[in-house]
């Protein structure tokens, strides 16, 4: 993340404790103090809204990065894609 997010201004991460937390495995740690929370975006427990951001931002031309957590929480956003 840290190389793609240097390279890429368009790229962005959002969702649950990805920000401050880093993560729920801390895979993200340090992209909040690297890229600042414009970039680097905590989303509530919401899956399908997670998504949804995504799918509109990616329409807008930009590169969204969407962190579900676990794998199990994709089928509750598929209405979403």
């Amino acid at each position: 993340m840290h190389q793609i997010m240097a390279e890429d201004p368009d790229v962005f991460l959002i969702g649950e404790d990805v920000a401050g937390y880093g993560g729920v495995f801390h895979m993200f740690d340090g992209l909040l103090t690297a890229y600042g929370d414009k970039r680097v975006k905590d989303t509530p427990i919401a899956e399908q809204a997670i998504i949804g951001l995504g799918v509109g931002a990616a329409a807008r031309g930009l590169r969204p990065v969407c962190d579900l957590m676990f794998m199990d929480f994709i089928g509750v956003a598929m209405d979403q894609i």
